[in-house]
């Protein structure tokens, strides 16, 4: 007497019983869960990361550095005071920070221009002369002497604005040298937009020796503690950390469904009732797993990306970071300003 009872649906009566238990190996495939499923979804998030913060490490390194191009001298007996002017005013960049001072090219200006194709005091030219040298910023210093008398040109030329600023100062007398020293510092704050000394708080740092040598590493300086702490990079970065751990908590879950759904012995209906609730388990588990895995890398990425953006512009720039869905995407927007020199 033939089966005739249906134990699958759509089975028919008379017909053989499915082999149940060949089922278990093949509904478990796409839910295998092991160390290196594991491995592959943090690398994933490890490349994520480095490849959000990398470009915006390099614009933001590009977006800070500025350079002192070698002082362009013109009459007799300056060379002296030219070479000492140009050590003070390094030293005052430093003093004031106004940005990250590279080394000063072999070549003059002049040689500069002529090396990218041009020889005007143009905002063209002169970008493509920052571009050349990979700064935001070009200072450079005329010295000429005619008779007892020194005139000094501070130009700065920030990329991206119309026009260089130039501050001049006309110096003459006997101690037109001496004087010529002691003008550098009212220029460079002048041409940066800085306050008077009169201004400045009392416990300021000590001048720099002007006689050090420019490519000297700057001393070190004690910084206020009492600044912003940065909030939204630590809440992102503790969330991303958070949905990876609850991820990775959910996975292994996951693959002990897996292996009680494998271990199921299956002889009859009920079997392949609780069969099918386990393998059901075990999916959601999965997908979830997934998903946590996605926006906790997500988190962490955007955690560095805005701590970077912070740190660059000084907490003054406005930073958004906002949710992003579309078909097979979820992730975050994050949009920030960088700024130039200060």
């Amino acid at each position: 007497m033939g089966c005739r009872t249906t134990l699958w649906g759509g089975t028919p009566h008379g017909a053989a019983a499915p082999d149940f238990a060949a089922l278990v190996p093949t509904l478990a495939r796409p839910l295998r869960w092991g160390r290196s499923a594991m491995n592959h979804h943090l690398l994933r998030i490890v490349s994520l990361a480095i490849v959000c913060a990398a470009p915006v490490a390099a614009s933001a390194q590009a977006s800070s550095r500025g350079v002192v191009l070698e002082p362009r001298l013109r009459g007799e007996d300056v060379d002296g005071v030219g070479h000492a002017l140009d050590r003070i005013l390094h030293s005052r960049l430093v003093v004031h920070g106004v940005f990250e001072l590279a080394p000063t090219p072999a070549l003059g200006l002049e040689d500069m221009q002529l090396a990218v194709g041009c020889v005007a005091d143009t905002a063209e030219c002169l970008g493509a002369v920052a571009s050349q040298l990979e700064v935001s910023t070009l200072v450079h210093l005329d010295v000429e002497r005619a008779g007892s008398e020194l005139l000094l040109t501070l130009s700065v030329f920030h990329v991206g604005s119309a026009a260089p600023r130039t501050v001049t100062r006309r110096i003459g007398g006997e101690d037109a040298a001496a004087r010529a020293l002691d003008a550098i510092d009212p220029m460079v704050r002048d041409a940066f937009g800085l306050p008077p000394p009169d201004d400045e708080p009392e416990a300021a740092a000590a001048p720099a020796d002007p006689w050090v040598s420019p490519d000297a590493a700057p001393p070190a300086t004690a910084t206020s503690s009492g600044g912003d702490v940065p909030i939204v990079p630590i809440v992102l970065l503790g969330a991303g950390a958070v949905a990876l751990g609850v991820g990775f908590a959910l996975g292994a879950v996951s693959q002990d469904s897996l292996s009680q759904y494998e271990a199921t012995t299956i002889a009859g209906p009920t079997d392949v009732d609780v069969a099918l609730g386990l393998y059901d388990r075990a999916q959601s588990e999965a997908i979830a797993a997934d998903v946590l895995f996605g926006l906790g890398g997500a988190l962490l990425a955007a955690g560095v990306v805005v701590w970077i953006i912070e740190a660059v512009s000084g907490g003054d720039e406005a930073v958004a970071v906002a949710p992003t869905f579309g078909p097979g995407l979820a992730g975050l927007h994050v949009s920030g300003r960088f700024g130039g020199a200060r």
